[in-house]
């Protein structure tokens, strides 16, 4: 008497579902974070305390600018600028993140948009010295 097992065979749509997102992720992630890194990398002066501390919050830096806008505006503090930098940082990351796992256009549409605001974003914090 032979035994039959029963392995369920391979969900190709949770498979491809779970490559898509994947695949968004690092889309998202690459465009997001890859100008800001590529700028600190090739500042022209040397590895001072001030691109440190900039390295240091550089998971933040999408949100830094909306984040300090709201929390001007309610007169609040350095730490509550920070903390809104981070949950618009997520929102954002979040955001794209479902919009880029829609589908391949989709993914590579937010993909050049998020590029180029975060190339403009890294120009303007080599114009300004962040």
């Amino acid at each position: 008497m032979t035994t039959v097992t029963s392995e369920a065979p391979v969900n190709g749509v949770v498979e491809g579902t779970a490559r898509r997102r994947v695949a968004a992720a690092g889309v998202v992630l690459v465009s997001m974070y890859g100008p800001m890194f590529a700028w600190m990398l090739f500042m022209p002066e040397t590895w001072s305390d001030h691109r440190w501390s900039v390295l240091g919050i550089m998971p933040i830096l999408p949100g830094l600018v909306p984040g300090a806008m709201v929390a001007d505006a309610f007169g609040k503090s350095e730490t509550s600028a920070l903390l809104l930098a981070s949950s618009f940082t997520l929102l954002m990351l979040l955001i794209f993140w479902h919009l880029a796992s829609i589908g391949r256009r989709c993914r590579l549409v937010v993909g050049v948009l998020v590029f180029l605001a975060s190339s403009i974003h890294a120009f303007l914090m080599i114009a300004f010295r962040a």
